[in-house]
């Protein structure tokens, strides 16, 4: 079990450093802007249906607004310039295209979410935590 564990964090360790080391797309690539525009529109789109699902309208602070879409779509570049490099191995013979890497910006805004969501024992990130 020991040896497994050592040779996942080594493989890890080699993946993360051939992306950071040796990163082949532009930072103000398409892809990359595609993945930013996708984690600000899941920012917005959770607002809205925070504020539909309240009885209340939630109390609205465009501070708090634009710093959680600036966050989620740090998040949806960071995701695409993750798994640019391994679009092979999570694509196979597909493109990636700007369309996959807006998808996969609002996805990783969702998951980054719903994991918050999870650890403060929120149903909304506009309720007071438990």
């Amino acid at each position: 079990m020991e040896s497994a564990v050592a040779f996942f964090l080594a493989e890890f360790y080699k993946i993360s450093y051939t992306l950071i080391m040796e990163f082949s797309l532009p930072l103000a690539s398409p892809l990359l802007i595609a993945g930013l525009a996708g984690g600000m529109l899941r920012a917005v789109v959770g607002y809205i249906k925070a504020k539909n699902a309240l009885k209340k309208s939630p109390n609205f602070s465009p501070l708090y607004l634009l710093s959680t879409v600036f966050a989620s779509g740090a998040i949806g570049y960071l995701t695409v310039w993750f798994f640019y490099d391994l679009r092979e191995i999570v694509l196979g013979p597909l493109p990636f295209t700007p369309a996959i890497s807006a998808v996969l910006g609002y996805a990783g805004g969702d998951i980054m979410e719903n994991v918050y969501k999870i650890f403060t024992k929120r149903l909304t990130l506009f309720e007071k935590a438990k």
